[in-house]
């Protein structure tokens, strides 16, 4: 006899019953909550047949279970996987596409990755992986809900805090450290738990932010975009979300740059480091993070606190980040270039950029190298770029600087200026020649 499953008798090797699960619908109708998260929706309904998630979807849909357990269901349902979960449960295939994260495509990021990281959407384990972080949740909300359930925002980076309970949200079992994941399994009759020792996740101890924390403005500024689809800008102009958050990612990877140059300290000051423990722990950890969704929760909360400090007074708060912080313009068009900058960026970083090589005068380009010189600093085409922020591409970068300081010291004989200053260039070796 085959191994019998953990639900009502359904036997693997049986051809009958597994046809009988296939071409059938679901049993039971369950509706999903209309901010609720398709894996939480799915999970949900696999107890509520008296499944272990696992198996409910081998049952039902035995042809797509390298998409259930080989990809992040919550991404990569397409519309056909889609559509046949719906008919099964009864409901509109458009009510269920709301609960995936492919709903926020076109707002929050392009097009969902599946190499790579999708932007803004945090990572978790599938099956067979191991994930050091976990589904994310507030214990206030799922302590108050009547059937406790994952909502989506809270699988969006930016989303760190509830608002509604000002509590900052958490993705480990608070009793053994576990990761959160709501498809594994404990046991059946408490939902949701941890998978590891049962802990049930309602009872986590929440952690409460000041009223009026700056961190929970911030979150409230970023979800009103995503939710609205543009932010409103000064002279009743409007900036669509999806440009905001590129925006977004060119400030976090500024302002991380920033703070591993020990030269940020000060955007990371927040009204909430008494409430959250060991702070310059979760901030260090923001060093050693190729991409910001891979962050602990805490991080995740100053980092955006951060971004909406800049953001929050556009432009205004932005030329003050600018101007403080003496960020060249070419940080701002390092990723994207000049070209794909989001128009509002570059309404307000192209007051800062410096002149080409193509708009500068070789008398320009000496007054530049002989302020370096002056202050000490070796003239070369780096140090120009650190200093001044002058971005010079003549006869490319691999060229010498002695060369290159040559063609100009003979382009600028050729305008004709005065012979004295010349010779007071050319003569003082050990600061321009000799290098």
């Amino acid at each position: 006899m085959g191994r019998v499953s953990d639900g009502p008798f359904i036997e693997k090797t049986n051809e009958e019953f597994r046809s009988r699960f296939c071409d059938g619908g679901f049993p039971w109708k369950l509706e999903p909550f209309e901010d609720e998260l398709l894996s939480s929706y799915l999970v949900r309904l696999a107890y509520s047949h008296h499944f272990n998630p696992a198996t409910f979807y081998r049952a039902y849909f035995p042809d797509l279970k390298k998409i259930f357990f080989d990809r992040d269901i919550d991404l990569w349902l397409d519309n056909e996987a889609l559509c046949r979960i719906a008919d099964k449960a009864k409901i509109l295939p458009e009510k269920l596409m709301n609960l995936s994260l492919r709903s926020y495509t076109g707002y929050l990021f392009e097009t969902p990755s599946l190499r790579t990281k999708t932007a803004f959407i945090d990572p978790v384990a599938i099956e067979g992986t191991v994930s050091r972080r976990g589904y994310k949740f507030c214990p206030e909300c799922l302590k108050r809900d009547g059937v406790p359930y994952f909502r989506k925002l809270w699988r969006v980076s930016f989303y760190t805090v509830c608002p509604g309970h000002r509590t900052l949200l958490t993705d480990r079992c608070p009793q053994c450290n576990t990761p959160v994941s709501i498809h594994k399994h404990a046991r059946l009759e408490v939902f949701p738990h941890c998978y590891r020792c049962g802990f049930k996740l309602k009872d986590t101890p929440p952690r409460k932010l000041p009223d009026g924390s700056e961190g929970i403005k911030a979150i409230k500024f970023f979800t009103g975009i995503l939710n609205r689809g543009y932010m409103k800008l000064n002279g009743g102009r409007y900036a669509y979300s999806l440009s905001v958050f590129s925006a977004v990612r060119i400030l976090i990877r500024i302002t991380l740059r920033l703070w591993r140059e020990g030269k940020g300290e000060d955007m990371f000051s927040h009204d909430s480091f008494a409430r959250i423990e060991d702070p310059g722990k979760h901030l260090s950890q923001i060093k050693k993070m190729s991409h910001f969704e891979n962050a602990p929760v805490e991080a995740k909360y100053f980092l955006f606190s951060a971004v909406f400090r800049i953001l929050c007074r556009y432009p205004d708060s932005l030329k003050e980040f600018i101007e403080g912080h003496r960020i060249p313009f070419y940080m701002f068009t390092k990723d994207l270039g000049e070209k794909n900058l989001p128009f509002f960026l570059w309404d307000v970083v192209k007051e800062y950029k410096s002149p080409s090589l193509n708009a500068m005068t070789p008398e320009e380009l000496r007054s530049a190298m002989l302020v370096l010189v002056r202050r000490g600093i070796e003239p070369t085409l780096k140090n120009l770029k650190k200093y001044l922020s002058l971005s010079i591409h003549f006869g490319g970068a691999q060229v010498g600087l002695k060369t290159q300081y040559q063609r100009y010291i003979n382009n600028m004989k050729n305008t004709k200026l005065p012979l004295l200053y010349l010779h007071h260039l050319t003569d003082n070796r050990n600061c321009c020649l000799c290098l």
